[in-house]
């Protein structure tokens, strides 16, 4: 009688990851794996540098396959999926190996995009904040309402967009040649902007409860 082995798999929140990145989870693949595959849309690549021949600042979708023993990153522009088809040990330390890379370039506060857990936090908000300006008869809340209603609108518009298709996110550059401050931390300030309007949502959603009851 003989154990069967399990296969193992997780799937990685939001990422950005430069050349530099990619050649580090090539190089732990190298050291265990008999052949690697890479492709990237409808190409296999020779070489992870041909990622610059492609002349796309932003690639959404990559495979890369290990064989011998089988493992397989996908991350693609909605969903990242690591997956190891024998949960052996030598396995399982080169699938931590390579986990710990994508979790080192996790996109800081990607969750705030979360379309379904913080929009709906975000629209039950609104809704309680709309329902509290029309039982007050307060104009400045009807007036905040909207305007509130308006940025979420954005904001789930963005969102989705994000999630939907900008999932994973590599730049073909080094992180040394890649643009400028403002550029490379775009999200990163939209991000903030969101973050201040779910902190003024809260607080004005205490006060009109407040002022209700």
């Amino acid at each position: 009688m003989k154990r069967m082995v399990q296969s193992y798999h997780e799937t990685i929140k939001p990422v950005r990851l430069y050349l530099g990145d990619i050649e580090e989870i090539i190089d732990i693949l190298k050291g265990t794996c008999e052949a690697i595959e890479i492709r990237v849309e409808n190409m296999i690549l020779d070489d992870i540098n041909e990622l610059t021949e492609l002349k796309k600042e932003q690639i959404y979708d990559i495979h890369i396959h290990g064989q011998r023993p089988y493992i397989c990153l996908d991350m693609l522009h909605y969903t990242i999926w690591l997956s190891i088809a024998e949960d052996t040990p030598e396995s399982r330390g080169l699938f931590e190996k390579i986990k710990s890379v994508l979790i080192r370039c996790r996109r800081p506060l990607s969750w705030l995009l979360h379309p379904v857990v913080i929009g709906g936090a975000m629209g039950a908000s609104i809704v309680l904040l709309g329902q509290s300006g029309l039982k007050s008869g307060s104009r400045f809340h009807v007036v905040l309402f909207a305007i509130l209603f308006g940025l979420y609108v954005f904001w789930f518009a963005y969102a989705f967009h994000d999630w939907s298709r900008h999932y994973t996110i590599i730049i073909a550059k080094h992180r040394i040649d890649s643009p400028g401050l403002v550029k490379r931390n775009a999200d990163k300030i939209i991000l903030a902007a969101i973050s201040a309007i779910i902190g003024a949502m809260i607080t004005n959603l205490i006060q009109c409860y407040h002022a209700c009851y």
